[in-house]
């Protein structure tokens, strides 16, 4: 069987310093290749905090986009497509929004987890980590059943969960 494992690089001097580098298996992990590794020269070329998980056939990855400080998912179809040869899923929906903390082009705070459950459900859980935005704290759980197509909003928390009479 394919393993896939991505790795969050954080480089320096680069325009976004947080790239991802994907390594794949075909043996179970007993030999592992460099895919490839972003340069952080573009937006389409960074990201950090991944987390990826096996959904219906397919590879699906998950991770912060420093640019935009949101959330991009991929779906691989094998772990040895190139990330950069998958098509962005874009259909998160508006809570999608100051997912992460960035400063000086590298991102400082993010919280972000994919899992998958026996029916083949893909749960996103993420917290809104930028810390200058209204939104900051933010607890956000969505859910896919399409195996990573789109995702749903399940539950959004106060904009701010240390103050009880913050209801967001």
């Amino acid at each position: 069987g394919q393993l896939l494992v991505i790795a969050h690089i954080v480089l320096s001097g680069a325009t976004h310093n947080d790239v991802l580098r994907q390594y794949a298996s075909g043996d179970l992990g007993a030999t592992m290749f460099k895919v490839e590794t972003q340069s952080g020269a573009s937006s389409a070329q960074a990201g950090g905090y991944p987390s990826v998980v096996a959904v219906q056939g397919s590879f699906l990855l998950v991770y912060v986009q420093p640019a935009d400080k949101e959330l991009e998912a991929r779906r691989l179809g094998a772990a040895f497509v190139p990330i950069s040869q998958c098509a962005k899923i874009l259909n998160f929906g508006t809570w999608n929004t100051d997912m992460a903390s960035v400063t000086a082009a590298t991102i400082t705070d993010a919280d972000l987890s994919i899992a998958v459950d026996d029916a083949g459900i893909a749960w996103v859980f993420a917290r809104c980590a930028d810390s200058v935005s209204l939104n900051d704290n933010r607890c956000v759980v969505a859910v896919s059943g399409d195996g990573g197509y789109s995702f749903e909003p399940v539950g959004v928390s106060p904009l701010d969960p240390t103050d009880p009479a913050d209801t967001g």
